[in-house]
């Protein structure tokens, strides 16, 4: 760790420009005093080495002997107090070594090889010492800007740096020595190089103190001695030209610095000179320099001795004009002497060098300042002497105009007050014979909106009009003044611009004779209109019909550039104005007389055999001046005009929106010039300025109609393959890459940025082909090139010239190149593992003993410059940690160390910006999740006890846990150390390690001490009221907190619990925190639609968290449940209650978020049975929220839970409020009916399942006593015709049985379900039948068993007991539906029949089962019908029954027979790995010989737990074949009592045998079996009563079983008797072993009953027949007994 008094100078110039975490002023204050001693202290910071310096060292410093030795070698060498060449270490290795520290450490071991370690160290020795002078200049530029933030805080700094100027005027002067470059006293390693960069050192130090000096007095006065002293110390030395240290380095960089030098100085004394106020007309008498005779004359002395000096031109011109000015008789000979000589030395020239060269050429406050006093020497010069004395006007003229380009004239100012006006009236003179001095200058000075509007006047009232002398006739001028001035004395007609304009000078015009530097001229005195002349000029170039080799001759070209330049600064002054003065509306309507030329200009240059691509360029930056403007209004017009000239590249109509990639592009203008001209000469003027204007026209127009699009499309997408993609293929020149390179890229950051609302068919069609071709080989080998510019260079660059435009536009290429790269990064067809693009390929791959791309970006974390490169480097890592997982360490290879070690020196600094701090924790979060190697070096976990890693990890000193731990600490929450931002990052980091189960790592960071918790958690004791906390950035922050605190609980409760968290959730509690955030909950969703877009996320996050945090919370306090479930329901409630937002797409999942947490909490409250006095509440509030869903008309999600909530309430309530359920009712048929009306064949998961629900909710309303519920449900019903939806649904559904469709099978089946229930009322059964669809679905059903799908099969099986219930509650009028269907089907119910006694699956016995029960109800209602119309399929099913029965019979007396099958039926299955739902291929899975085995005797064990399901079915089949056969047969009563009975007209059904019931085919159905199964009914019963089972209509279904099957017996028994074809033996049979069974049977029952605890009365038939209701069904079964019995004694005795 750095020392406390560790001081960095790049940190204090950090701090002072605002680029630190540091932005409040009093706090910005308070940092920079603490470095006020060093700063007064300037480069005398650094002391000199001395052996005492290295003994201090060895007595105050604990170090290694390595570092000890390295360190005396580089104090040595660089002259530096080794106590400061140690802090001088350790800031090298915090901020700028490229390596770890174990690296370091080696390099330090290797004394022979740390030679470039030593050169890095010197290096960033000698920043440190730059940036010791460079801290003062933003206080000294800023500290009376009143609009400068820290204006204050600069103004107390410099006020307590009062020897500032002295001490850096001391160390200037000292600077100039070299006595300490000495190779003896600086140890072994100083060479002649290392002389060489400590010579250019000093002069770097002696040019920053003259910047400093000149910021300095551009503010405060230089009095007259200074300069007399500054000037004698320049003129020492010869203004730097023969530096003392040239002797030492004479290297072609020390020249050119030593130039920049003399430059500096001399702006310096021109500053001095104060020529600003040498203009004044008191300057005579007031000038400083002329009251100080004496300093005047030294530095007249010293200016006049350095007269032969070529390079101090603009100091000599400058002293010329101050002598003129001041002196008398203006300085006589010498004055003329030293301006001539200045001019013949080219100053002109030599001040436009000073210009184009750093640090002139920079956007600084150095480069602004020299400007400035250079454009004082011009204005100076120009009003006090004649221009034709100055020289070439030319040269005069073009560095004025580059002057007036670099600093914009102010606001206020227009172009009177320009500084210019001498020159501008002098270049209009020469107007129209030469109006491009006058053009270049106004162009200049159009640079605001005020600047437009006096140009444009004064061009439109120009004062003279030139022509030549010799074409000017004599005849018609008076000759006045000596001959100087002439007199039209006649009209005087003159052409101009070809003859296409005629400019008539009326009689009486004065005229000016001027010899000057164009010829002799006439300036005639008379206004004239200069935009028509200019218009006419355009004019005579497109109507002129010679050879277009003469355009350049003509100077048709030269002059449209010139007008058009003029053209384009104009518009661009006006584009942030609102046009809408009068004076603005005549500039724009001038201007577009111009526009409007430009296509016809076009199409005339493309005529030349070498065409003005410059004129073309300038054209095009007139329309993008004109779209900047006005982008709605002017974006169409400027399309269509080019477009008529066929200026873009273009496809056929409508090939663009099929394939763009494939389809043929013709190249237009545009194409054309790029292809033939511009490659050829590489000149790419024009493509600069196309794609500038496709960038301008996409920021700003994209709400454009979709064809102009296209049109802009298509272009884009030809620059992409014939400009980006081929520009590695062109001829090398790095500037030109540049400036295409960043055009382009500013182009496709555009497209890559445009939101998807915005996103019309073309332009979505052109996002994805940009991002096409930016993944490929071509693209994104330009793209990766750009992106893989070394950090090294870009530093070195910002090294040496901070400022310079090289810097700024290197910085900027590459940031493009990163955001470009980081969004297309995010792209889907990236991330796709089955895309694997070029683009992707590079980034994952690692290349092997080279520097990969991907190291490449990530070496940008060292730039300490700018901050967008850092940050941008990081997002492009996170990126493609996302695409790439687990390739990050692989890729960065041996540097992955020292890029973890300058990470968390970033961002354990102290002053570090804190959205850099943010971009590396965001990194992080990524890598916990795909970066696993990354990771662990990141979290640095090592063992509490070293070699025993079992006793527990600990976080190690390299951990980013220790600095996040360090930022959260409570005394820094809520202070400028941890904004809300930053503070919501680390826990954000913290939560994704709970997120990932990282146990250890949690382990660790719980052990790490007890204010872990404490601080993690201390914003959810925030003190904020809600509502200040839902608009406030903490939420976020709190949203994880919450999401920790969720996980936490959920870890604890399947683990090891930690007592520190406990006790925080307990305080928790008792602080009524739950409370709380649920009222946040209800302020964040009151909030939501009035925050800004970019807020709403946040809302949403902390919703999510909070609903994981109630879930994990288990609460079982009853109050605080219902208090949180309360805003719960009231949130919902104000955001559907919320007309206006309702379409905020961000409304909605806050809604849907709310309403799943209310589900899931009642839920749990109703499945603990808490809060049950609470649910008609409840109830009632979510049939309110329902309600106004109902309103809005459509159904979401939300509506969903709300629904499935109500059904949970409804089920729960008791006592429920009858007006609540009757809503509920209606709102449930209303949202059902709004589903089907728009529900397809292939209904989406969400609709099915919605659906059910409200079927169901529909059933379970229907399932209620009270009368008035039940005709409100009817009502509610037949209103929505929810019932016909439904048939029409299920029809629908029902027409494509497939595997694929088979999730709409569950609808199908709730939709049955709510038809078998509700037909038990008739006038509902009814409206069921009248839909009319029955006979459709009777024919559908069949696709449902042929689909070979289990869900299929079951919707057929709930189809089977619809149908069962239709019979017992329409009856008659459902004859022909139920006949219908049993004759459609009757294969499948033969199928299924004939499979019982070889398959006892259980999806076969739930057929069966319900199967053997329609037909048990269709025998009871339609026998005589049934026989009629199908007697042969009757006769076919009576058999089929009667087997069906006698296989239930023993399948139920033998269930080891079951168990036995069931296990060969497992075992076939895991063979055949499927399970086939058709019956007609079933085999059997035991012979029929095995079966008899089995079933020789009968087994009495009970049944095991795994065949019972099977019994249960067997059991209710059974019940329904007894039922069937007791349909068929005669009653008791009708065959004893009625006298015409006739006996033989009923079928016999039993055969007479009683012997044991089995499975052999062909074998009918018996007494004995009949008998049998009563005593298994009786037997079975005894066995549920005695262990109290809980399957009570099991029981029920015994019981009615026992009762038929006697009475069956009994019925077939006398029917027997009477019929004629018994033979007398055979009856006698009967009788006699009939009555013993019988007898047997009631013996065993009386005995069962006497033991039995209970009894049971069945009211129906096991699958919903209605049974025979018989005397064992009643009074505990003794009527029946009674019964049988006299049954015996009366009958078969």
């Amino acid at each position: 760790m750095a020392a406390p008094n560790l001081i960095s100078f790049q940190e204090i110039w950090s701090v002072a420009v605002g680029m630190s975490s540091i932005q409040d002023a009093k706090l910005v204050e308070q940092d920079l005093f603490k470095s006020i001693e060093t700063l007064k202290l300037g480069l005398d910071f650094f002391k000199p080495y001395s052996s005492s310096s290295f003994k201090e060292m060895n007595e105050k410093r604990k170090m290694s002997e390595n570092l000890k030795k390295f360190v005396n070698r580089a104090a040595k060498l660089l002259n530096v107090h080794c106590c400061q060449m140690h802090d001088m270490v350790r800031q090298f290795a915090k901020l700028q070594f490229r390596g770890s520290k174990q690296k370091l450490q080696q390099l330090l071991a290797d004394e022979k090889n740390s030679h470039d370690l030593l050169s890095n160290v010197a290096e960033f020795y000698f920043t440190e010492r730059l940036y010791c002078v460079r801290c003062v200049t933003p206080m000294i530029a800023y500290f009376q800007d009143n609009d400068h933030p820290f204006k204050d805080v600069y103004s107390e700094i410099l006020s307590n740096l009062p020897d500032l100027v002295t001490t850096l005027t001391n160390q200037f002067e000292k600077l100039f020595s070299c006595e300490s470059l000495n190779i003896t006293t600086r140890g072994v390693d100083c060479t002649s190089e290392v002389l060489s960069k400590l010579a250019i050192q000093q002069i770097k130090e002696q040019c920053e103190i003259l910047q400093v000096f000149l910021l300095y007095y551009s503010h405060f006065e230089m009095l007259c001695d200074l300069v007399a002293k500054l000037a004698k110390i320049f003129k020492e030395h010869s203004f730097g030209i023969s530096h003392p240290l040239l002797e030492v380095a004479d290297s072609w960089l020390v020249k050119v610095m030593l130039t920049s030098m003399s430059w500096l100085m001399q702006v310096l004394l021109i500053e001095g000179f104060d020529l600003e106020f040498l203009q004044d007309p008191d300057a005579v008498t007031d000038h400083q320099l002329k009251k100080h005779d004496k300093s005047f004359k030294q530095i007249d002395d010293i200016i006049l001795k350095s007269i032969d000096e070529s390079s101090l031109s603009p100091l000599m011109l400058a002293w010329a004009t101050v002598r003129y000015v001041l002196m008398e008789e203006n300085g006589g000979l010498l004055t003329q002497k030293l301006g001539e000589r200045a001019i013949d030395n080219n100053v002109w020239r030599e001040i436009d060098q000073i210009i184009i060269n750093y640090p002139f050429n920079t956007e600084s406050n150095i480069s602004s300042t020299a400007k400035r006093v250079l454009r004082g020497v011009i204005s100076c010069v120009t009003k006090s002497f004649h221009e034709d004395t100055l020289g070439c006007y030319g040269d005069l003229v073009a560095v004025a105009v580059r002057l007036l380009e670099a600093k914009p004239t102010d606001l206020g100012k227009g172009i009177a007050r320009c500084d210019m006006d001498a020159l501008l009236l002098s270049a209009s003179g020469y107007f129209p014979i030469n109006s491009g001095y006058m053009l270049e200058l106004l162009a200049a000075m159009a640079t605001s909106e005020i600047a437009a509007i006096q140009i444009h006047a004064f061009l439109s009232d120009l004062p003279t009009f030139a022509e030549y002398l010799a074409t000017c006739p004599r005849d018609d001028v008076e000759s006045l003044q000596d001959g100087s001035c002439w007199r039209l004395l006649c009209h005087k007609p003159i052409s101009v611009a070809g003859g296409m304009l005629t400019v008539k000078l009326r009689v009486g015009t004065l005229g000016q004779l001027v010899d000057s530097q164009q010829g002799e001229l006439v300036q005639w005195q008379q206004s004239i209109d200069g935009w028509k002349v200019f218009d006419a000029e355009i004019q005579s170039l497109l109507k002129y019909q010679g050879p277009s080799s003469n355009y350049h001759l003509l100077g048709f070209i030269e002059k449209s550039q010139l007008i058009f330049r003029l053209v384009e600064k104009m518009l661009a002054s006006l584009q942030s104005s609102s046009v809408s003065g009068t004076d603005c509306m005549a500039v724009l309507e001038t201007m577009n007389m111009f526009i409007s030329k430009i296509p016809g200009l076009i199409q005339k240059i493309m005529q030349m055999t070498e065409p003005a691509t410059q004129l073309i360029s300038t054209c095009l930056q007139c329309y993008i001046a004109l779209v900047k403007m006005n982008p709605s209004e002017n974006a169409q017009k400027i399309l269509s005009d080019l477009k008529q000239v066929q200026y873009f590249p273009s496809m056929d109509k409508g090939a663009f929106q099929q394939n763009a990639d494939q389809v043929q592009i013709y190249p237009g203008i545009f194409g054309r010039l790029l292809t033939e001209w511009e490659r050829v000469n590489n000149t790419y003027l024009v493509t600069m300025a196309t794609v500038d204007l496709m960038t301008s026209l996409l920021e700003h127009s994209m709400e454009s109609e979709d064809k102009i699009t296209e049109c802009i499309a298509v272009t884009v997408n030809f620059v992409m393959k014939e400009v980006f993609c081929c520009l590695l293929k062109w001829q090398r020149n790095e500037d030109l890459w540049d400036n295409i390179g960043v055009r382009c890229l500013k182009l496709f950051h555009v497209i890559l940025r445009i939101p998807d609302s915005e996103l019309t068919q073309s332009a979505r069609i052109l996002q994805k082909s940009v991002v096409a071709s930016l993944l490929e080989q071509n693209g994104a080998e330009v793209l990766l090139k750009i992106a893989s510019v070394p950090v090294d260079l870009i530093q070195s660059v910002f090294l040496n010239q901070p400022f310079s435009s090289g810097a700024n536009q290197m910085s900027e290429i590459v940031r493009l190149a990163f955001s470009v790269l980081n969004n297309l990064l995010r792209s889907s067809d990236l991330v796709a593992d089955s895309n694997p693009t070029f683009l992707k390929q590079v980034l994952a791959t690692p290349n092997v003993g080279e520097s990969s791309v991907v190291s490449n970006i990530a070496g940008y974390i060292y730039h300490r410059y700018t901050l967008a490169l850092p940050q941008l480097s990081l997002a492009i890592l996170r990126q493609v940690s996302l695409i790439a997982p687990m390739s990050l360490h692989a890729n960065l290879g041996d540097d992955v160390v020292a890029f973890r070690d300058i990470l968390l020196s970033r961002l354990r600094s102290r002053i570090e910006h804190h959205s850099l701090k943010i971009a590396i924790l965001d990194f992080m979060v990524v890598s916990v999740q795909t970066q696993p190697g990354l990771l662990e070096l990141f979290l640095d976990l090592e063992p509490k006890v070293k070699d025993k890693p079992e006793e527990g990890l600990q976080l190690g000193k390299s951990s980013f846990l220790h600095v996040v731990l360090s930022m959260i600490e409570p005394d820094k929450q809520g202070t400028y150390r941890l904004p809300t931002s930053l503070h919501t990052a680390c826990v954000k980091f913290l939560n994704a390690l709970w997120v990932d189960k990282r146990h250890p790592v949690l382990e660790a960071l719980k052990c790490s001490g007890k204010q872990f918790w404490s601080s993690l958690l201390l914003p959810l004791f925030s003190e904020n009221s809600p509502k200040e906390i839902a608009q406030n950035e903490l939420l976020e922050t709190c949203a994880h907190s919450l999401n920790v605190v969720a996980l936490e609980t959920f870890y604890m409760s399947h683990g090891k619990s930690d007592k520190n968290f406990q006790d925080l959730m307990k305080e928790f509690k008792e602080k009524k925190r739950y409370q709380h955030w649920s009222k946040v909950l209800l302020c964040v969703s009151k909030s939501l639609a009035i925050v800004d877009t970019n807020e709403r996320e946040r809302h949403l996050m902390f919703t999510s968290a909070l609903q994981t945090f109630i879930s994990a919370a288990k609460l079982t306090d009853e109050d605080l449940v219902k208090s949180m479930l309360d805003d719960v329901i009231s949130s919902i409630l104000f955001l559907v209650g919320d007309t206006a937002s309702s379409s905020c797409k961000e409304v909605n999942v806050l809604l849907n978020l709310c309403t799943e947490l209310l589900l899931t909490q009642v839920y749990n409250q109703i499945k603990k049975k808490r809060c049950l006095q609470q649910t008609n509440v409840w109830l009632e509030r979510s049939v309110q929220a329902l309600q106004k869903f109902e309103e809005s008309g459509n159904f979401s999600k939300s509506a969903f839970h709300l629904h499935t909530t109500a059904y949970h309430l409804a089920k729960a309530a008791k006592n429920k409020d009858k007006n609540v359920l009757t809503d509920l009712i209606q709102v449930t048929c209303h949202d059902l009916s709004t589903i089907l009306k728009h529900l397809d064949t292939k209904p989406s998961a969400f609709i099915i399942e919605a659906s059910i629900v409200l079927i169901q909710t529909l059933e379970l309303l229907c399932e209620s006593d009270d009368g008035e519920i039940n005709q409100s449900w009817r009502e509610s019903v037949s209103r929505d015709s929810t019932i016909f939806l439904l048939m029409m649904v299920l029809v629908d559904l029902t027409e494509t049985c497939k595997e694929q469709t088979e999730k709409s099978a569950p609808l199908c089946i709730a939709i049955l379900r709510l038809f078998s229930h509700i037909s038990s009322y008739h006038e509902v059964a009814l409206t069921i039948l009248h839909t009319r669809n029955l006979p459709k679905l009777c024919l559908n059903w069949s696709n449902a068993y042929n689909a070979k799908s289990k869900k299929w099969l079951n919707v057929y099986h709930a189809s089977l007991h619809f149908m069962t219930c239709m019979i017992g509650s329409v009856t008659h009028d459902f004859t022909d539906n139920t006949l219908d269907f049993i004759g459609v089907h009757q294969e499948r119910i033969i199928q299924c029949l004939s499979a019982l006694p070889v398959n006892q699956g259980i999806p076969l016995l739930r057929e069966v089962d319900f199967t053997t029960a329609l037909l048990a109800g269709a025998s009871g209602q339609y026998l005589s019908q049934w026989k009629f119309k199908l007697l042969k399929l009757y006769d076919v099913i009576r058999d089929l029954i009667a087997v069906t029965c006698q296989t239930a019979i023993a399948l139920l007396l033998h269930p080891r027979l079951v168990q036995e099958t069931m296990k060969l039926r497992e075992r076939k299955h895991q063979r055949q790995g499927s399970l086939n739902t058709s019956l007609s291929n079933v085999t059997p899975l035991r012979t029929r010989s095995s079966s008899s085995k089995l079933l020789g005797h009968r087994d009495d064990d009970s049944p095991s737990r795994e065949i019972t399901p099977i019994q249960i079915h067997l059991t209710s089949i059974l019940g329904n074949c007894l039922t069937f056969l007791k349909n068929l047969s005669p009653g008791i009563c009708e065959v004893m009592l009625d006298y015409s009975f006739v006996a033989d007209e009923y079928p016999r059904l039993l055969a007479i045998n009683f012997g044991t019931p089995t499975m052999e085919p062909n074998v009918p159905v018996s007494f004995g079996g009949i008998i049998s199964a009563a005593n298994f009914a009786l037997s079975a019963l005894h066995k549920a009563n005695a262990i109290n089972a809980s399957h009570t209509s099991y029981k029920d279904s015994l019981t009615y079983i026992a009762d038929v099957s006697l009475v069956l017996v009994m019925s077939q028994c006398l029917l027997l008797l009477k019929q004629t074809n018994v033979s007398h033996r055979n009856k006698q049979f009967l009788r006699r072993n009939l009555g013993d069974e019988l007898s047997s049977c009631v013996r065993s029952a009386s005995r069962h009953l006497r033991h039995s605890s209970s009894s049971y009365s069945p009211q129906s038939s096991p699958s919903g027949s209605q049974p025979v209701q018989t005397g064992f069904a009643k009074h505990d079964g003794k009527n029946i007994l009674g019964l049988v019995s006299e049954y015996v004694k009366q009958v078969l005795r």
